[in-house]
């Protein structure tokens, strides 16, 4: 069962190479990940598979802190007779918290290890406000950015639908340091999957 998971999720990889300079193509592979760890169950014959980091701190002026990071891979090629493959990281989770602020992440990798698409929950982007940002990067490079917002959920009983900001090829200058910041936590979550798996009993 296992050898076909792994082969469903290297076919996607390999669709996915093909179309990941186009939104089109992003979203659809994202969508078939998604799929795919939704199916990731021991019922449907596909034992769940990722890597998961727990972290649990006291930080100062902001006290309890939790973050849950999940780390989920593929096989790459490997030589005849190798019996466990390199892997490498398709997708990453991660969801935490800095008082009572909630914080949501998901990276989406291609290939070669370059984000394709990272999206963020966060109420840090706009004042009083819950926001959504989606970025698009063909070849590490990005293509589109979305931005939503609504109303900050602490202080409103009824959270309203998600309204769009902004859209297009390029982000607006005033989110440039959270754009660095994701980036950055992309490069970060790949070189910790890069340790969790070299450290792992193979």
């Amino acid at each position: 069962m296992r050898k076909t998971l792994l082969t469903l999720i290297a076919a996607l990889a390999v669709a996915g190479a093909a179309a990941q300079n186009t939104i089109g193509g992003i979203q659809k592979r994202y969508a078939d990940i998604k799929q795919t760890i939704a199916q990731m169950s021991e019922e449907n014959g596909y034992p769940p598979e990722y890597y998961q980091l727990n972290v649990v701190q006291n930080l100062p002026g902001t006290g309890p802190h939790r973050e849950d990071i999940r780390m989920y891979y593929e096989e790459e090629e490997c030589n005849e007779g190798e019996v466990y493959p390199p892997h490498r990281i398709t997708f990453a989770t991660s969801s935490y918290n800095f008082a009572a602020r909630r914080f949501y992440e998901e990276y989406l990798y291609d290939t070669d290890g370059k984000p394709a698409f990272i999206y963020t929950r966060t109420p840090d982007l706009v004042p009083d406000a819950e926001s959504e940002l989606r970025l698009y990067f063909s070849q590490g490079r990005l293509i589109w950015a979305s931005l939503k917002c609504r109303p900050d959920e602490r202080q409103h009983a009824e959270a309203a639908e998600f309204q769009e900001v902004s859209s297009g090829a390029k982000l607006p200058a005033t989110y440039s340091e959270s754009y660095d910041s994701l980036l950055a936590r992309a490069e970060k979550l790949r070189e910790l999957f890069r340790t969790v798996d070299g450290a792992t009993y193979k």
